[in-house]
């Protein structure tokens, strides 16, 4: 009753809205003899509106079944998508609405064709008539007495108000009253959504997933609070899980555009919206232990040890505690059946890989600065070449041309762990990460500090691409750095050597290769501190994106295949080799990425290399989430969840890559209506990758409602 009130008096007063302004003009230039006309083009728009519902119920009334539920779900989203353009259209047009009208009536007028004004009247109310019989027919399917009775009560109220103001007795503030009751118009077309998903899988139109809840014990859908909340924000006992993405992506998409502040990241002294960790450098504890000496050595000597002491149990098969090389890897009541039960696969491929992953999301290569042992191997490596040899002179920005290393090694590793019984094995693992510790030492070696943490790595790879969407980050305050001659952050000083990354911190606005060591901050003089560790929104500087890289666009489409190769490994294209499996997958999804570039190529008005070299990160959420499933199966086996992991992983980055989708075309494609067309073909792509995700981790059945 509530919802058919509130969209019935919010569309019946922008109706109202409109006519009392085209009668006061008329009023004010002495033409209030056109005022019969006005009112038999808004009786005329009634008229048709009511025509409208009735064919749309007799339409609806042939269809049976599925048919029904395909109609149904088609109504519902129409209905959303037309509150949903109006909403916007009001925000974006209300003041101007008056200055229009005014010049259409002086053109009317002006021509001696007062038909013009009943058309402008018939078509204020006509449309205000779509929206209403569009919202009040998909409620009144479920609720038709409730819903006639909220009608006739917005009806009712929006007569009072509009006589009120016809005799000018009554005011109130437009602007706030389309503003509030636009987000509450919001959270209903999200019900419709929602409830338009859920028939469109129960007439087999959208794959079946399974649910995602069950709260019909404490508040079910016939029941009166069910069915208040059903009316209001969509709620449903026992929704779907492609339900509740579908739903909560309509919100977040609409919201985020409702809200958008991007404009002023441009004023902002660190070039994004940043929350610095400490008004004072020398107050806060963290900056102090940073500029410890030995504090991340120390550390990472710590590790290194604990390294050691695990390739050794896994080596020479060690018993340790539980864990007695005998059948598969169990604690209690956790049991992974892949793996062999050993201390080194248990804390590597059950803790540390799903850690290391998260970390990215959290902390950045917070990993690779302060923890990896191999970052203290390399360091000694590269100390004693040049205690032997003496050092050559050094460009400033080496191996320019080396981007592409990386992507290489992060892919050959993960095709040696997917052919090879890396994981399930502790010796053969172990066998790994020695390799990959002479590689260390070698490139060490042959080139220069911070090389192999950079452009070799394939674990710090890995997190390359997370930590931009990392929550937190290291930046500078451009005001501050603006007016430093010295640059102790770019030069090194006796506390700390210069970026292994070969970066300079003043100017640094991604994360991509900051591997979160801090020797910036360390170096920065206390009574400057303009660089400072802080928080972010996460994944804000992929909205534009800042600091694309064509490879590494190219590059995150290619892994969406391969993560795809690496989840169903002997299911899908089974009588493939594996090799050939792997490799054409990452192929088909690159050849996919270049189409879809095109296309919006095309119809952005946008370069093709453009398209090509940002697009690829709006896809960078739900590779993370695809890359957690496939990569911390063995985690998610021995937890036993699996299902719900996939599922929750798979609904939030799918609604976060969708978002970034909106950001990233709104940025580069300047007029709304082409960057509307540009985002339909990229959600259906990611759309698909959904469905085909959602296949593998949460297929159901459906109840048919029909």
């Amino acid at each position: 009753m509530f919802a058919s009130f509130i969209v019935t008096f919010r569309e019946g007063l922008e109706a109202a809205l409109v006519i009392g302004i085209i009668y006061a003009y008329l009023a004010k230039i002495n033409k209030l003899y056109l005022s019969r006309y006005l009112f038999a083009g808004a009786f005329g728009g009634v008229i048709a509106s009511l025509g409208l519902a009735f064919i749309l119920r007799a339409v609806d009334s042939e269809f049976k079944g599925a048919e029904a539920a395909i109609f149904e779900g088609f109504f519902g989203i129409a209905a959303a998508a037309v509150l949903t353009y109006m909403i916007f259209w009001m925000a974006k047009n209300s003041k101007m609405i008056k200055g229009e009208i005014q010049e259409k009536i002086d053109l009317s007028i002006s021509k001696k064709k007062v038909i013009g004004i009943m058309l402008l009247s018939f078509a204020v109310v006509f449309r205000e008539g779509v929206e209403t019989v569009l919202f009040l027919g998909n409620l009144a399917v479920t609720a038709p007495v409730n819903t006639l009775i909220g009608a006739l009560i917005g009806l009712i109220t929006v007569s009072l108000i509009s006589f009120l103001m016809f005799r000018r007795i009554y005011s109130f503030n437009v602007s706030k009253f389309f503003k509030y009751t636009s987000i509450i118009m919001i959270i209903f077309a999200a019900g419709l959504v929602g409830k338009a998903t859920f028939v469109l899988q129960a007439g087999g139109l959208l794959p079946g997933t399974i649910a995602a809840w069950d709260t019909s014990r404490f508040v079910s859908d016939g029941g009166i609070m069910g069915s208040l909340l059903g009316a209001l924000i969509g709620y449903a006992a026992k929704p779907t899980i492609l339900q509740v993405i579908f739903y909560f992506s309509y919100l977040s998409v609409v919201f985020y555009l409702w809200l958008d502040k991007s404009a002023i990241n441009d004023r902002l002294p660190y070039g994004e919206p940043f929350l610095p960790i400490g008004s004072k450098y020398n107050e806060r504890l963290l900056y102090r232990i940073i500029r410890m000496p030995f504090t991340t050595n120390a550390i990472r000597i710590m590790m290194f040890f604990v390294f050691v002491l695990l390739l050794a149990v896994a080596i020479f098969h060690l018993n340790v505690g539980p864990f007695n090389n005998e059948g598969p890897i169990k604690l209690g009541k956790f049991v992974n059946t892949e793996d062999g039960n050993n201390l080194f696969n248990f804390l590597l491929w059950i803790v540390w890989l799903p850690l290391l992953t998260l970390s990215g999301i959290f902390l950045g290569r917070f990993w690779c600065g302060n923890l990896c042992p191999l970052g203290l191997i390399t360091n000694i490596s590269r100390t004693v070449t040049d205690k032997i040899f003496k050092p050559a002179k050094q460009a400033a920005k080496p191996y320019s041309h080396a981007e592409w290393v990386l992507p290489i090694t992060f892919v050959f590793i993960t095709f040696i762990t997917r052919i090879y019984p890396v994981q399930s094995i502790a010796f053969y693992g172990a066998m790994m990460f020695i390799a990959l510790t002479v590689i260390a030492v070698l490139i060490s070696a042959l080139f220069r500090r911070g090389a192999f943490c950079r452009y070799v790595c394939p674990i710090g790879g890995w997190l390359a691409r997370l930590t931009r969407l990392s929550a937190t980050s290291l930046r500078a305050n451009h005001n501050i750095c603006a007016v430093c001659k010295d640059k102790p952050c770019l030069h090194g000083t006796d506390l700390a050597p210069k970026c292994p990354s070969f970066l300079n911190p003043s100017t640094m606005n991604s994360n991509s290769h900051c591997l979160d060591c801090w020797a910036c901050v360390t170096n920065c003089p206390v009574e400057k501190s303009a660089l400072k560790i802080g928080l972010r929104l996460p994944g804000s500087e992929l909205t534009e994106p800042k600091s694309p890289h064509i490879v590494e666009a190219i590059f995150v489409s290619a892994l969406l295949g391969m993560y795809i190769a690496a989840a169903r490994q002997g299911v899908i294209l089974a009588n493939w080799p594996y090799p050939l499996t792997f490799f054409t997958l990452m192929a088909v999804s690159v050849v996919i990425y270049f189409a879809l570039c095109g296309i919006v190529s095309i119809v952005g008005h946008i370069k093709f290399r453009d398209s090509l070299t940002k697009l690829g990160y709006i896809f960078l959420p739900m590779e993370f989430g695809t890359a957690l499933i496939a990569f911390g199966d063995d985690a998610l086996e021995f937890l036993n969840i699996t299902q719900p992991a996939a599922a929750i992983l798979l609904g939030v980055t799918f609604i976060w890559s969708l978002i970034l989708a909106v950001s990233v075309l709104k940025h580069n494609i300047h007029r709304p209506s082409l960057m509307w067309r540009s985002f339909v073909p990229v959600a259906i792509v990611m759309t698909l990758l959904l469905f085909i995700w959602l296949h593998w981790y949460a297929t159901g059945t459906v109840i048919d409602v029909t």
